[in-house]
């Protein structure tokens, strides 16, 4: 948009027809047309876990999909966005069928500022919780900051709690990335993808910011598994 600023007729034209093009492709990537079918190639595969796939596992690992932090007067809330409020529903789910006694893992990305540290999770613990989840079967992984991270804290964990089968949640779109990088770290999860969005009727051609949303968990997680494949973490 900067470019429009540029008194020189040439530059201005390449400003317009940027902005021009940058428009078109949000409007095109929240139709939910075209964020479901981004989303279907990234989730092809994967389904919910059926209850007789899991009803022998130890443990159900819900990757965090984040939060929005605030502070005011050295107040502290985390609310979590969608994606992770559609985890915490899929591994509640899943939890239901598990033994008693099971555990529910949290992998919370970590982040320099040490008050936000602790905050990161909380919000999908407290729905884990809430959902019904004893508080003294939750475990918060506070020390990775990424996937890659998150599987190698994972294999420790299982290791030394000799849990041999656990139930992966994870957002559908994050599903083939969260596998593949934690079967390079020698585990093999039984992945139980989270919905993409609410039940209820959604328009196919009508511009959604849920579907927006979608969009860009698809393209960030297929340039994510190119990244992962490059440094041999998936």
């Amino acid at each position: 948009a900067l470019l429009l600023l540029i008194p020189h007729q040439r530059v201005r034209g390449w400003g317009r027809r940027l902005v021009v093009a940058l428009t078109a492709g949000y409007l095109l990537m929240s139709v939910p047309l075209v964020a479901d079918g981004l989303g279907a190639v990234t989730a092809a595969g994967f389904s919910p876990a059926q209850p007789s796939e899991v009803n022998d596992a130890g443990a159900v690992v819900v990757l965090d999909g984040g939060g929005r932090h605030y502070s005011v007067d050295g107040r502290l809330a985390d609310v979590p966005v969608s994606a992770t409020v559609f985890r915490a529903l899929e591994a509640l789910r899943v939890y239901q069928v598990l033994p008693a006694g099971a555990w529910a893992i949290i992998t919370a990305g970590g982040y320099g500022d040490a008050s936000q540290q602790r905050l990161e999770g909380l919000a999908l613990h407290d729905e884990l919780v809430r959902g019904g989840i004893p508080a003294d079967r939750v475990v918060r992984d506070m020390t990775s900051r990424n996937t890659y991270e998150h599987a190698r804290f994972l294999r420790s964990w299982l290791d030394e709690h000799q849990v041999s089968r656990f139930v992966l949640v994870t957002s559908a779109t994050h599903a083939r990335r969260a596998q593949q990088t934690f079967r390079a770290a020698g585990l093999d999860p039984i992945v139980s993808p989270a919905p993409m969005r609410s039940d209820g009727p959604h328009g196919w051609l009508r511009p959604e910011i849920a579907a927006l949303d979608i969009s860009r968990q698809a393209i960030y997680e297929l340039l994510g598994l190119a990244y992962y494949m490059a440094r041999g973490w998936a």
